[in-house]
């Protein structure tokens, strides 16, 4: 079986954005995936420490997205580079959340 290719781009966050996102918690970005008013991530359910987040916009395996909630703990880099691929978060998206400040 071959590899499914991703249906969206992986981003290259210049160094500026990224020493502003890299420290990101799993709590902030549960709070910032309910701030998301473009209407693409519905939170599906809760299952113990694990938020399930789902979208039409992309058929299976790419349509869920899970966080894996523990109290303080951030992403590994590539957990959240990932992460800010799969809901295709600019970065005006990141300024509006106020994740980042203006560059």
């Amino acid at each position: 079986m071959q590899p499914t290719e991703k249906p969206f781009p992986n981003k290259k966050w210049d160094k500026q954005v990224w020493d502003q996102i890299k420290n990101i918690k799993k709590t902030e970005m549960i709070v910032f995936m309910a701030k998301d008013d473009r209407g693409v991530w519905k939170h599906l359910k809760t299952i113990g420490a694990v938020y399930v987040y789902h979208t039409n916009k992309y058929k299976p395996p790419f349509d869920m997205l899970t966080i894996h909630y523990h109290p303080g703990d951030t992403f590994t880099k590539g957990s959240l580079t990932d992460h800010l691929d799969h809901v295709c978060w600019t970065v005006d998206d990141l300024i509006r959340f106020k994740i980042i400040k203006k560059h």
